[in-house]
């Protein structure tokens, strides 16, 4: 089974009188984002020969993306960046857990990867795979569902 958890992230610092709490990627600077020409899909599926696919699928029109679904154990953060032709540069930081008996009890062992895809729309690519696991992402132009 592939579950994975929102290990990429910070603790929240304390926060001056007046504002909001917000969690930050350890890694990351927060950057003023910049908005895409249009609004895109992107999609993670995860799956592995043992059990069915885990699909993540979400819109953005920003240039930086961050999921963490915890009911999946999903984090995936990062940016799109157009390439000027019909693809978009996708920097990504990935993170999950993998469930492993030991015993009678269950630990869970944590991994997590990061790097850059080119994605030309509509494609799919491989970003990771281990064993029988195997991480893919796409992206599209979402399309308006048409109302009736």
């Amino acid at each position: 089974m592939l579950l994975i958890p929102s290990l990429l992230f910070a603790q929240s610092q304390p926060t001056p009188v007046g504002r909001p709490p917000r969690l930050t990627a350890a890694s990351e600077n927060p950057a003023p984002q910049e908005a895409l020409p249009e609004n895109c899909q992107l999609t993670l599926v995860l799956s592995d020969e043992k059990g069915q696919p885990i699909e993540i699928s979400f819109v953005t029109a920003s240039n930086h993306f961050q999921t963490s679904l915890g009911e999946q154990g999903v984090t995936f953060t990062g940016t799109l960046t157009p390439d000027g032709s019909d693809g978009v540069l996708v920097a990504y930081a990935l993170g999950w857990q993998v469930a492993a008996k030991e015993g009678q009890s269950t630990q869970y062992k944590s991994s997590s990867t990061s790097g850059s895809v080119r994605l030309k729309m509509e494609k799919e690519v491989p970003i990771i795979r281990v064993g029988d696991r195997v991480v893919r992402l796409s992206i599209k132009k979402f399309q308006e569902p048409s109302v009736k």
